[in-house]
C-alpha cells in the first residue's frame, strides 16, 4: 500500500473546499456550521453563569433593585433568541444572495422585537408587583379584580409599542395604521364611555388610593366600611348594615372622608353654668376641667375658658384631643369625662343651668 503523501493531502482537501452545497463552499459551511455550535453552547453557559451568579447575591446585594430585574431578564431570555444569534454569527461566512440576505434580517429584526415585547411585558408585571406586594390577594382587590385590570393594559400596551416599532423597522408604514387606530379607538370609546369611564376610575382608586378595603369614608350623605373595589363599582357597608354600591366614576367625583389616618379626635365640651354659682368656684372650673382631662392617658387636652356671658347663663368651652382613630373608643373617654364632671361638679356645688318648665 502507498504511503499518503503531503501533496495527496492537499489536494484532497482543495478538492473539498470546491465542493459546494446548497450553493455554498464546503469549509465556509463547514467554519459556519463550527461557529453556530460555539456561539449557540457560548451563549447558553454564559446565560446559565449569569444567572447563577445573580441569583447567589439575590439576597445579600445591595442593588437588590437592579438583580431582580436582571434575572427577570435572564429567566425570559427566549432559547428562540439564542439559536438566531448564533444563527447569524455563523452565517457571516456564508454567501447569500441579496434577496436572501434580506429576508434573513426581517427574520432577526421580528426576533429580537419579540424578545423584547416579553422583556418589557415582564417588567410591567415586575413592577406591577412590586407596588401591590404588601396587599393580601385573598382579601383586597388589588390583587383580584384592578390588578388584572392594570396587568390586561401593561401588556396591550407594551405590546401594541412593540408591534408598531417593529412594522416601522422592517419598512412598513405605521402612519395610515395608527390614524386608524386612533379613529377605532375613538369609536369604541365614544359606544363604551360609561363602561371606560368606571374602569379609569377603577385604576385612579388603585394608583392614587383615596382609600383602600377596611376603610371608614364618607361620601355625601353615606357613611360606612368600604367591603370591595370592584373594577365598576364600590361596594361599603353602611353604619345601618345595609350594603350600598357606588359607580367608581360617581365615587372619583365625590368628596372623600377618610378615617383610616385619622391620629386623634377632637372633641368639645359646651357647659351652661347657672349665674348663682360663686365668682370664686367660677374661676376655678376651667383648672377642674383640664385636670379631669389630663387624667386620660390617650387624651391631650387644648383649653378651657368661659367664652360668653349669655343672657341666661355662663357658657364654658374645653376643648381636648382623644390619640385614637377607634370611633367606640372616642366614645368611652368622652362619656368618662363628661362623668367625672359631673362628679366633680356635685362635691363643688356648681349648679348647671336648666330651663325651667311649668
Amino acid at each position: 500500500m502507498k504511503p499518503i503523501s503531503y501533496n495527496s493531502i492537499i489536494d484532497f482537501l482543495s478538492t473539498i473546499s470546491e465542493f459546494k452545497f446548497l450553493g455554498q463552499n464546503a469549509d465556509n459551511l463547514l467554519y459556519g456550521i463550527l461557529v453556530f455550535i460555539f456561539s449557540l453552547v457560548s451563549l447558553k453557559y454564559t446565560k446559565q453563569l449569569l444567572h447563577k451568579k445573580l441569583k447567589g447575591h439575590h439576597s445579600t446585594s445591595k442593588l437588590q433593585y437592579l438583580v431582580e430585574p436582571g434575572i427577570l431578564v435572564l429567566t425570559n431570555f427566549t432559547s428562540l433568541l439564542l439559536v438566531t444569534i448564533s444563527i447569524y454569527l455563523g452565517s457571516t461566512f456564508l454567501v447569500f444572495g441579496k434577496k436572501s440576505h434580506q429576508t434573513f434580517l426581517t427574520f432577526l429584526t421580528i426576533v429580537f422585537f419579540y424578545q423584547l415585547g416579553i422583556w418589557l411585558d415582564e417588567l410591567g408585571q415586575y413592577a406591577l408587583k412590586k407596588r401591590f406586594a404588601s396587599h393580601n390577594s385573598e382579601d383586597n382587590t388589588y390583587a383580584t379584580s384592578s390588578f388584572w385590570l392594570i396587568s390586561f393594559f401593561i401588556k396591550v400596551l407594551s405590546w401594541l409599542l412593540i408591534v408598531l416599532v417593529l412594522l416601522d423597522n422592517i419598512g412598513i408604514n405605521v402612519t395610515a395604521l395608527v390614524a386608524g387606530l386612533g379613529i377605532g379607538g375613538i369609536a369604541i370609546a365614544l359606544a363604551v364611555q360609561n363602561i371606560l369611564s368606571d374602569l379609569l376610575c377603577s385604576l385612579s382608586i388603585v394608583l392614587d388610593k383615596p382609600f383602600e378595603i377596611g376603610d371608614s369614608i364618607v361620601v355625601g350623605k353615606i357613611s360606612g366600611k368600604v367591603e370591595k373595589i370592584g373594577v365598576k363599582s364600590t361596594r361599603i357597608r353602611s353604619i345601618n348594615g345595609e350594603q350600598i354600591v357606588i359607580a367608581n366614576s360617581d365615587l372619583i367625583k365625590s368628596q372623600i372622608s377618610n378615617f383610616k389616618s385619622l391620629e386623634e379626635r377632637r372633641a368639645v365640651i359646651s357647659l351652661s353654668l347657672d349665674y348663682i354659682n360663686e365668682n370664686e368656684i367660677l374661676k376655678i372650673i376651667p383648672n377642674i376641667l383640664k385636670e379631669i382631662i389630663n387624667s386620660h392617658q390617650t387624651v391631650r387636652f387644648d383649653r378651657a375658658h368661659l367664652i360668653n356671658l349669655a343672657e341666661a347663663s355662663l357658657q364654658y368651652e374645653a376643648v381636648y384631643f382623644v390619640q385614637s382613630s377607634d370611633y367606640p373608643h372616642f366614645m368611652d373617654i368622652q362619656q368618662a369625662i363628661n362623668f367625672e364632671i359631673l362628679d366633680a361638679f356635685k362635691k363643688q356645688d356648681i349648679k348647671l343651668f336648666h330651663t325651667q318648665t311649668k
